[in-house]
């Protein structure tokens, strides 16, 4: 015979799985279910005792008394919107491999009801989208996260793909050139997580594409102190810092002045953040006035609306600009 203890936890599954507000079970199909998954008989006073256990557990359950047709869970720790939010949000990340995308979705479709999870299935593309191949990256992540909460120092090697579409490792003389950096965040941006980090020798932030790190090891060394790297004199903000790195390139920072058109105005403020500082130029254009790195990713990012936007300041980021339309200019005269 199942003990009492199986039979309940199999009872609350039952619940959670098969049940919501249009898919009431009777006490009738409890027991046969619970039959049918225990080999054992259940009465009804047992199922009455069961919902009344699980309520004073804090389950919230519609009964007999309530809907005049029998239980279901009326409430769960996420609702279907959420957990719709969570799947795509796993399904969109580039850092996660396409086996444990279909992993971590089959685990969130056990937080509702099957008649949930069935429809929003049916609504999520995984196949087809562009994945990370390493298979490692869950254990990358673990390692570096330990390293931090431990305030170790990490090692590990950098891969890039090659023309056959493989990871290879990346060489340095011949021999396997190994990373030894102080990690400080993991920050996930354009849909990847990426490595915020510093060495002693250079002393300023340099960013991993966490999906191309492999072979992590914490090391028994202690972390360097942050306030070493200039900018993190006052502590580290990794909402503002990640702000600042366009497209995660890491640069010195630098204030920016821009014109463009109107109808840029949605693409600025979503990659620039809501405190952006904003004004009318004309009846055409805005200027805006933000914080960021000084670098190729700033530099991709303004070209890529070519004449709808002009940078005003700085100097220096106008002579990159320049210099990078004559580069281009060349190759296709």
């Amino acid at each position: 015979m199942a003990s009492n203890y199986y039979k309940f936890y199999k009872f609350l599954q039952l619940l959670r799985t098969n049940s919501d507000e249009n898919h009431i079970l009777t006490t009738k199909h409890i027991q046969d279910q619970l039959f049918i998954i225990t080999g054992d008989k259940i009465d009804r006073r047992t199922v009455y005792e069961y919902i009344d256990v699980s309520k004073s557990l804090g389950y919230d359950i519609s009964d007999f008394n309530e809907n005049g047709r029998g239980y279901y869970l009326r409430s769960r720790n996420f609702e279907e919107h959420e957990i719709r939010i969570l799947m795509d949000c796993v399904s969109a990340c580039r850092s996660v491999t396409h086996r444990k995308t279909k992993e971590l979705i089959s685990k969130l479709e056990k937080i509702n009801s099957k008649y949930v999870t069935d429809k929003l299935k049916e609504q999520l593309y995984i196949d087809n989208r562009s994945k990370s191949l390493n298979q490692h990256i869950f254990y990358s992540i673990d390692s570096i996260n330990r390293a931090i909460i431990n305030n170790k120092k990490i090692s590990f090697n950098y891969n890039h793909y090659d023309i056959n579409k493989k990871l290879v490792q990346k060489m340095e003389s011949g021999i396997m050139k190994v990373y030894v950096v102080n990690p400080i965040t993991m920050i996930l941006k354009k849909d990847a997580y990426y490595l915020v980090c510093f060495s002693e020798k250079y002393r300023e932030p340099v960013h991993y594409r966490v999906d191309r790190i492999q072979m992590v090891t914490v090391t028994e060394e202690d972390r360097a102190p942050l306030n070493i790297v200039d900018e993190f004199k006052n502590g580290f903000d990794a909402a503002i810092y990640s702000k600042k790195c366009i497209n995660m390139y890491s640069g010195k920072d630098c204030v920016v002045r821009i014109k463009f058109k109107k109808s840029l105005l949605d693409a600025v403020i979503d990659e620039m953040g809501d405190d952006v500082e904003l004004r009318e130029d004309d009846d055409d254009n805005y200027r805006a006035r933000f914080t960021a790195k000084e670098s190729i990713g700033l530099i991709r990012w303004i070209m890529q609306y070519g004449s709808a936007v002009q940078v005003l300041e700085p100097i220096s980021l106008i002579e990159e600009i320049k210099k990078e339309l004559e580069r281009m200019n060349y190759l296709y005269r």
